[in-house]
C-alpha cells in the first residue's frame, strides 16, 4: 500500500486552522454578532429562506432590507445551520477554501509544499479580510474563498498545457468562480476582475509565444474566452441587472447626483473617501501602530480613515517574504513580475487621493462609472493576494537556502532581519522618547486622554516589530551557525510559518473577540425591555436621529450600544424597530421621501440647538413609521469624537414625554421617551395625504412573517395604509378580489378599498431564491450542453 505523503494532509491542516480560529463559537457557546449582518438579521433571513424567498419581510426593518438579493455564499449557510453557528460555519468554509485554493494555485508554479503552505496561510489569515469579521462584512470574506480558485482554473484554461476536455471544464469552472467573486462583493469583484483579466492576458501571451501554430492556438483561446465569459454572466447576471439599475449606475450613490449638480471637487472628495494614507503602511511592519478599533480605550485608532473597524495590515512576515520573493525570482519568473506589478499598481490605486498614488487614481477615476465608487483602500485586496503569492516565492528562496546550506543567501536573510531589528530598536527609542509627537498627532482625532493611550499602543506595536525581527534573526542565525542535522534544517522553515501565523492571528483575534457575544445571556433582557414589553399595542422603537448626508439617509445613534438593541432584542421580543442598521440600503425610489422629511445636519454652534432641530425634523418620520418610543443614554453619537448631550433637550421637547429611566444591557442609564402623536400600524384615511387627514385605526387580526390580516369598515371608499415599506412583492386581497398596492408618502404600502365591512389579507411574496438558483442551474446546464455538442461535432469532423 502506497504511503501517503504528509502533503496529502495539508487540507486537513487548513481546516483545523480555520476551525480553531473560531474556537469560542464551537466550545464556549458564543456567537458572532457583527454590526452589519447581525445575529437577528440572520435569523430573519433564514426564516424567509425557509419560505423559499431570499428577502426578509419588510415590516421588521422599516427602512431597509427589502427587494431581491443576489445569490451569495452566505445564503446557503444561513439557511442550513442554526443562527448560533451559521456565520462561523460560513467563515470557516471561506478561510479553508481560501487557503486550499491558494495552495493549489501556488503548486501550479512548482513551488514546494512548505512554500505553498506559507503563501496560503498569508492569504487565508490576511487581516485585510479576516478582521472584517468584526463589522461582519460577510460578502468580502466569502469572496476571498473563491479568488484563488479563479486564478487556479484560469491557469489551467490559458496555460501552455491546456488542451481538450480538461481545458473546457477549466474554462467553465473559472467562469463560475469568477461569477461568485463578483457576486459576493461587487466593488472588490470589479478590481479582481481587472486583475484576473490581466492575468489571463499574461497567460495567453505566454502561450502564443511558445506556440508555433499561433492561429490555431488563437482560435482555441477565443473559444475558451467565450466559455469563461458565458459562465461568468450566467452566475453574475441577476446581480448585474440589479447593479445596472442601482444607485451607483444611476448616479445617486452617496451624493453624486444624477443631474450633475455636485461640483467636481465634491465628486472627487467622495470617490477618494477611505483612501489609504501611505503613512499607514507602517502598520504592516509594526502591527497596530496607528491603533486598532475606534472607541477602544486601550488601542484607539488615530489614522486618517473616517473610522477603523478593521485592519489593512499586510503582515510583517508577508511583506518581508514578499520582497524577498521579488528579489529572488524577478529575473527567472514571468509570474513573479506580473504579481509584483499588480501589487504595485493596486497599492498606488489604494492610496487614492494621497500622493504618490493620486496621479494613477485620477486616471482610474475618469473611467466610466468609477467616480461613483468610494473607498480606494479596497484595492488592497488585490495587493494582499499578489503579495501572498510573492511571499511563497520568498519562502522558497529561504527554504532552498536552508536545505542546500547556501551560506551566501542565508547571510543575506540574517543581515536583512538584523537591519529590520536595528530599525525597530531605533524606532522604539524614538516613539518612547518622543511620545509627545504621537500625542499631539492623535489628540485632534481621539481627544487628549485617548491620545496617551494611542502613544502607548504605538510603543506596543513597535515592540512587536522588534520581537518579530529578533525572532527572524534568531532563526536565520540558527540556519547559518546551528547544527546541520537534517531534522533541524527541516524544521527551521516551519518556525517561520509559525511566526507568520502568530503575526497575523494576533491581529485577527483582536477584532474577532470583539465580535462575540453570548446569545443566551443577551436575550435575558433588562428593565428597559421589561418596560417596553408591557405595552402590547403594535409600535416601533427608535434609537437614532436621522439626517440627509451626501444624498442619502444617515442614522446618528442615540445609544452607544443602540445597535445591540436594534439587531437583537427588539426583533426577538416582537418589538419592531425603525432604525436603519448599517447593512440596510434604501432604494433610489425612496430618495424623494427622505429628502421631503429630512434635511442635512443643522448648521448651528450650540449643541442643544442642533439636537432640537434634529428632533423637529424627525417628527413626521416617526409618525409615519409608527414610532412610539425613543431611547437614549443621553448622548448623540456619530458626528464627532465628543458625543453631544441630548437628554435635557429631549426632556424639554413638547413632542416627547419622559416615561421611564433604567439601565440597559451594558449598565448605562437609559431614558425612554414616548412620542405623543404617532400613527397606528394599520389605518384608514379618506385620501393618501396621511399626515394631514383624519384616520381610523384598522384591526390587526393576524400577523406573521410575510402575512397580515386586517379588519375595517369605512363609511366610504378610502385608503388603507399599512405602515411597512412599499415593495412590489406585496399582494393584497379583499373578499376574493385582488387589490393593487401602491406607495403612500413615497414609502408606505397603500390600498384603495371600497366602503363597508371587509377583511383584507396582505402577503409578502417577492421573487424566490429557489427560482433564481434554478435559473442559474438551467443556464449552467445549457452552457455545458453546448460545450459538449461543440466538442462532439469537432471530433466527428476529424473522423
Amino acid at each position: 500500500m502506497k504511503k501517503l505523503s504528509w502533503t496529502n494532509w495539508v487540507p486537513v491542516l487548513f481546516l483545523a486552522l480555520a476551525f480553531l480560529f473560531f474556537w469560542e463559537v464551537w466550545f464556549q457557546g458564543l456567537s458572532i454578532q457583527g454590526i452589519d449582518d447581525n445575529y437577528s438579521m440572520r435569523l430573519l433571513l433564514k426564516r424567509s429562506m425557509g419560505a423559499f424567498s431570499d428577502s426578509t419581510w419588510n415590516p421588521t426593518y422599516w427602512l431597509g432590507f427589502g427587494g431581491v438579493r443576489s445569490v451569495h455564499t452566505r445564503m446557503l449557510f444561513f439557511s442550513l445551520f442554526p443562527e448560533q453557528w451559521n456565520l462561523a460555519v460560513c467563515l470557516t468554509f471561506s478561510m479553508f477554501s481560501a487557503m486550499t485554493g491558494m495552495y493549489c494555485f501556488l503548486r501550479r508554479y512548482e513551488l514546494g509544499a512548505l512554500p505553498a503552505v506559507f503563501g496560503a496561510a498569508a492569504y487565508g489569515f490576511a487581516p485585510h479580510f479576516i478582521t472584517l469579521v468584526y463589522p461582519c462584512h460577510i460578502d468580502t470574506i466569502c469572496q476571498m474563498a473563491f479568488t484563488p480558485w479563479l486564478f487556479y482554473f484560469l491557469s489551467h484554461t490559458f496555460g501552455r498545457q491546456a488542451s481538450g476536455w480538461k481545458t473546457i471544464l477549466a474554462a467553465l469552472t473559472a467562469g463560475a468562480f469568477w461569477g461568485m467573486v463578483q457576486n459576493d462583493d461587487v466593488q472588490r469583484g470589479l478590481y479582481f476582475s481587472v486583475f484576473a483579466a490581466g492575468y489571463s492576458l499574461f497567460l495567453i501571451v505566454e502561450q502564443l509565444k511558445a506556440d508555433e501554430a499561433r492561429m490555431k492556438s488563437a482560435r482555441g483561446i477565443a473559444v475558451r474566452v467565450v466559455l469563461v465569459a458565458v459562465m461568468f454572466l450566467s452566475i453574475f447576471a441577476n446581480n448585474l441587472v440589479k447593479q445596472l439599475g442601482g444607485a451607483r449606475v444611476k448616479g445617486k450613490q452617496a451624493g453624486v447626483s444624477e443631474s450633475g449638480a455636485k461640483v467636481e471637487s465634491e465628486k472627487w472628495a467622495f470617490a477618494t473617501g477611505w483612501s489609504l494614507n501611505p503613512k499607514e503602511l507602517a502598520d504592516s511592519l509594526a502591527p497596530g501602530y496607528h491603533g486598532m478599533t475606534t472607541g477602544d480605550p486601550e488601542r484607539p485608532y488615530w489614522g486618517e480613515r473616517p473610522i477603523a473597524h478593521s485592519n489593512d495590515s499586510l503582515g510583517f512576515f508577508v511583506v518581508i517574504f514578499g520582497l524577498a520573493g521579488l528579489a529572488a525570482s524577478f529575473r527567472t519568473s514571468g509570474a513573479v513580475r506580473f504579481f509584483a506589478l499588480s501589487a504595485l499598481l493596486a497599492t498606488l490605486l489604494a492610496f487614492g487621493g494621497y500622493m504618490p498614488g493620486k496621479p494613477l487614481f485620477w486616471l482610474w477615476y475618469h473611467l466610466p462609472m468609477m467616480d461613483k465608487m468610494r473607498a480606494p483602500v479596497k484595492f488592497m485586496s488585490v495587493t494582499v493576494f499578489a503579495l501572498s503569492v510573492l511571499s511563497a516565492f520568498g519562502f522558497r528562496s529561504l527554504y532552498l537556502a536552508v536545505t542546500e546550506q547556501n551560506r551566501k543567501v542565508l547571510l543575506a536573510w540574517l543581515y536583512g532581519f538584523g537591519g529590520l531589528l536595528a530599525v525597530g530598536v531605533f524606532w522604539l527609542i524614538g516613539v518612547s522618547a518622543g511620545g509627545n509627537t504621537i500625542v499631539e498627532a492623535a489628540a485632534p482625532r481621539v481627544g487628549a486622554q485617548a491620545a496617551e493611550a494611542a502613544q502607548a499602543g504605538a510603543v506596543k506595536a513597535v515592540t512587536a516589530m522588534v520581537c518579530f525581527a529578533l525572532a527572524g534573526s534568531g532563526l536565520s542565525a540558527a540556519a547559518v551557525w546551528g547544527p546541520k542535522k537534517q531534522a533541524v534544517l527541516r524544521w527551521l522553515p516551519v518556525g517561520f510559518i509559525l511566526l507568520l501565523l502568530l503575526d497575523l492571528v494576533s491581529i485577527d483575534r483582536f477584532y474577532f473577540k470583539r465580535s462575540l457575544f453570548d446569545p443566551d445571556a443577551f436575550y435575558r433582557g433588562d428593565d428597559i425591555i421589561s418596560f417596553l414589553e408591557q405595552d402590547t399595542e403594535p409600535h416601533r422603537v427608535c434609537t437614532t436621529l436621522k439626517i440627509m448626508h451626501q444624498g442619502r439617509m444617515a442614522p446618528l445613534s442615540l445609544m452607544a450600544n443602540g445597535g445591540m438593541y436594534i439587531t437583537h432584542l427588539f426583533p426577538y421580543f416582537g418589538i419592531e424597530s425603525m432604525d436603519s442598521i448599517p447593512r440596510s440600503r434604501v432604494p433610489r425610489d425612496y430618495s424623494s421621501f427622505f429628502e421631503q422629511h429630512l434635511s442635512g445636519f443643522p448648521q448651528e454652534r450650540a449643541p442643544l440647538q442642533i439636537v432640537e432641530k434634529l428632533v423637529d425634523q424627525q417628527l413626521d418620520l416617526w409618525r409615519l413609521g409608527n414610532v412610539k418610543y425613543v431611547l437614549t443614554d443621553g448622548f448623540l453619537y456619530g458626528i464627532s469624537q465628543q458625543p453631544l448631550q441630548v437628554f435635557e433637550t429631549l426632556k424639554a421637547h413638547p413632542a416627547l414625554e419622559l416615561c421611564h429611566v433604567g439601565n440597559d444591557l451594558s449598565g448605562r442609564q437609559t431614558a425612554v421617551f414616548r412620542v405623543k402623536q404617532f400613527l397606528p400600524r394599520a389605518a384608514v384615511y379618506s385620501d393618501a395625504d396621511v399626515l394631514n387627514s383624519a384616520y381610523t385605526a384598522a384591526e390587526i387580526v393576524e400577523q406573521r412573517p410575510g402575512y397580515v390580516r386586517l379588519k375595517t369598515s369605512p363609511a366610504e371608499a378610502s385608503v388603507l395604509v399599512w405602515s411597512s415599506r412599499f415593495h412590489k412583492g406585496w399582494q393584497a386581497e379583499a373578499g376574493g378580489k385582488d387589490l393593487e398596492p401602491f406607495a403612500v408618502e413615497g414609502a408606505l404600502t397603500g390600498l384603495h378599498i371600497p366602503a363597508g365591512p371587509q377583511e383584507i389579507e396582505l402577503t409578502f411574496a417577492p421573487k424566490s431564491a429557489a427560482r433564481k438558483l434554478s435559473s442559474f442551474a438551467v443556464v449552467s446546464g445549457l452552457v455545458l450542453l453546448c460545450a459538449w455538442a461543440a466538442v462532439s461535432l469537432r471530433k466527428a469532423k476529424e473522423r
